[in-house]
């Protein structure tokens, strides 16, 4: 239960590197796609994306941590709940990530800017 309550935070924190994204997006937003190379900014914007499994593998030992917790007190509880609140930043970034590059890409597609 303590392992996997440290395996939340851990994977809550690695997670976060979707927050990376944010800043390229708004710059790519900007800019327009274009700028030092066109579509740079968008390229980085995705590839921040890769936290997101780490986010999914934070809820999953959040879930075998909590499972445990009905019956024993955790001592590590409070990285548990960090973790969790990890994983909505990662959510929320990575809304506004893909919508923001959504949003460039189809005023691309739909006025050729």
């Amino acid at each position: 239960m303590l392992k996997s309550s440290q395996e939340c935070l851990t994977f809550g924190l690695f997670s976060l590197v979707t927050l990376i994204g944010i800043p390229f997006a708004i710059m790519a937003m900007a800019t327009r796609g274009e700028g030092w190379f066109p579509g740079f900014c968008c390229v980085i914007a995705l590839l921040s994306l890769i936290g997101f499994p780490f986010a999914a593998a934070s809820l999953v030992t959040s879930a075998k941590a909590h499972k445990f917790e009905k019956n024993l007190w955790n001592a590590a509880k409070p990285f548990r709940m960090v973790g969790g609140i990890c994983v909505i930043a990662n959510f929320v970034a990575t809304f506004l990530v893909a919508l923001m590059v959504g949003f460039l890409i189809a005023n691309a597609a739909l006025f050729g800017n």
